[in-house]
């Protein structure tokens, strides 16, 4: 089996002519890559490979240690590789997922491998690990309940290439929860926002957005950094209806929650320090956790899903 893969990079000392190394990959390692050696020696990482494959490879990075690289055409494949159901999960492309080219078994037993790796090399423990598929997991998709969405300079919205600040405009996103709203976002030009985050309660089906002012009211790629988590509220607000915005209507945010309107009942500006102001809608979302909802409420946060997919 053959696979070729479009990719575009420089040719790195030392590769042939068309700027590629052939490489044997072996093992996994953490955050997507896999490991190969250079004909000298030297470590490469490597993505969009699996284990045991055949690949060649375009360096994309290089420090005095280690290499880098994208498998960019597949020579041996391994039997877990299939087509990713993304056309974005590719070299150059959305850096989101980084296993869509396996099988969602192989994907956990990828997980469970460096899992196993961390026990051993900071705990000094082997253990057997097992990563269980997630209730109701259908093929390794449409789990992820919170995506961050960042605002290209020309105010499309997107999710960023790897290791890049540029944004990649998907459309939609096969990894996001139905009531996500991702198309109904990357379908509209967002002005002077940096980032825009959907985090949305399946138990409840409420959906709340963070919209997150570009710097100085100016667009900018990639976004920035995140706002730090507000603690979430252990007990209910005293009162359902929310404080009169102290964002204007007339602001970046203010446009923004406008165009949230029939896409998140809340909505919240995400200021400095960390600081969210609601914009509309109670300013917190209803979970549930084990089939239980608990008396107090989670608050709509800034940060990245809790939720422990089995694969992506």
């Amino acid at each position: 089996m053959k696979t070729s893969i479009s990719a575009a990079a420089g040719p790195p000392a030392g590769a042939g002519p068309d700027g590629l190394l052939e490489l044997e990959v072996s093992d996994v390692a953490h955050g997507g890559w896999c490991v190969a050696r250079e004909p000298g020696g030297r470590v490469v990482f490597v993505r969009h490979a699996l284990p045991g494959e055949r690949v060649r490879a375009r360096i994309t990075d290089t420090t005095a240690r280690f290499a880098r690289a994208d498998a960019v055409e597949i020579l041996r494949a391994s039997p877990d590789r299939v087509e990713p159901p993304c056309p974005h999960a590719r070299p150059d492309g959305c850096g989101g997922c980084d296993w869509q080219h396996a099988t969602p078994e192989a994907q956990r037993r990828l997980k469970a491998e460096v899992v196993r790796q961390q026990l051993r090399r900071i705990a000094g423990l082997d253990r057997e690990i097992t990563v269980e598929p997630l209730p109701g997991d259908d093929g390794g998709l449409g789990w992820r309940t919170r995506i961050r969405l960042s605002v290209a300079p020309d105010g499309g919205a997107g999710l960023l290439k790897h290791r890049s600040h540029e944004v990649i405009e998907v459309g939609t996103c096969p990894l996001a929860h139905p009531l996500v709203p991702v198309a109904g976002i990357t379908g509209q030009r967002w002005q002077h926002v940096s980032s825009l985050e959907v985090t949305v309660s399946p138990g409840s089906g409420e959906r709340a957005a963070i919209v997150t002012p570009a710097a100085g009211g100016r667009r900018t790629s990639g976004g920035g950094a995140r706002p730090p988590t507000p603690p979430a509220s252990s007990t209910p607000p005293a009162s359902s209806t929310p404080p009169a915005p102290s964002v204007p209507p007339t602001s970046s945010a203010g446009r923004a929650a406008a165009m949230l309107d029939g896409l998140a009942g809340t909505v919240l500006a995400a200021g400095r320090g960390g600081r969210l102001t609601p914009l509309r809608g109670r300013g917190y979302l209803h979970q549930s956790a084990a089939g239980r909802t608990p008396g107090g409420l989670g608050r709509a946060r800034s940060g990245r899903s809790t939720r422990a997919p089995p694969a992506h």
